[in-house]
């Protein structure tokens, strides 16, 4: 059954900064090629540094990470990140952790699992830092419901952070927790759909020219339990790109 097209791609390189819109990507096993590569962990206990544990005067949210090259699975990440004032830094800088700990304003460094490849080269290893499962989805028609639901707020991707977002061919609401358990198909991608995405406080912070809005995380819970977007894991890697049709088997 068709159900729509992709409208929308987006990778997150580092875990809970903003990200990359992207016009095509590589779906692996372990989800969008590059998607949650890195994370930032507290100097001494190397907890994860999330939007959830961070807030006050400056916020994870606030960095924006994006990649110059795409990655691959044979190369060195080409990592930027763009701090709040506008200025970059990169892991191939000798400072960049300490430029990181002094916009975030706690001691951090920037982390990323690695394997090594035939050759004993270093490779970084794609989405270890996902909380659930490795793509998310999310329709236009939940959107644009939910936009209709708050008419004063900004209901953007952005805040929901989703990989996929599909614009249905029936805009049926909220319809995504349906698709639990079915193989969703884009081109050569086959992904299963695992469990619908529970939401946290992170759609309501702010992020960018998105302003904090507590009234998106109350609707959630007061209309659609809680839900919004699903989780899915990949079966069969290769391409997508924006305006691939989607179906669901």
């Amino acid at each position: 059954m068709m159900l729509g097209k992709i409208t929308s791609i987006h990778r997150y390189p580092v875990k809970s900064m903003g990200g990359e819109d992207l016009d095509s990507v590589e779906v692996t096993r372990t989800g969008l090629e590059g998607d949650r590569a890195y994370a930032l962990t507290e100097a001494g206990s190397r907890r994860l540094v999330t939007a959830k544990n961070s807030g006050g005067e400056a916020s994870i949210l606030d960095f924006t990470a994006l990649y110059s090259t795409e990655p691959g699975p044979e190369s060195v990440m080409s990592l930027q990140i763009r701090l709040p004032d506008g200025k970059l830094t990169s892991p191939r800088e000798p400072d960049c952790n300490q430029r990181l700990s002094l916009a975030l304003k706690r001691e951090v460094h920037l982390t990323t699992p690695v394997r090594s490849d035939t050759h004993g080269q270093s490779i970084v290893a794609t989405g270890a830092f996902f909380d659930l499962g490795t793509i998310h989805i999310v329709s236009t028609s939940s959107m644009n419901a939910l936009q209709t639901m708050l008419p004063k707020s900004e209901i953007h991707p952005r805040r929901f952070r989703a990989n996929f977002v599909i614009e249905l061919i029936e805009g049926d609401l909220f319809v995504e927790e349906t698709w639990i358990g079915r193989l969703v198909r884009i081109g050569e991608v086959s992904l299963v759909v695992k469990e619908p995405t529970v939401r946290c406080t992170v759609p309501t912070r702010a992020q960018g020219s998105l302003t904090r809005d507590v009234s998106i995380l109350r609707t959630i819970f007061q209309e659609i339990d809680g839900f919004f977007g699903v989780y899915a894991d990949v079966l069969r890697a290769g391409p997508v790109r924006v305006n691939d049709v989607v179906e669901l088997t």
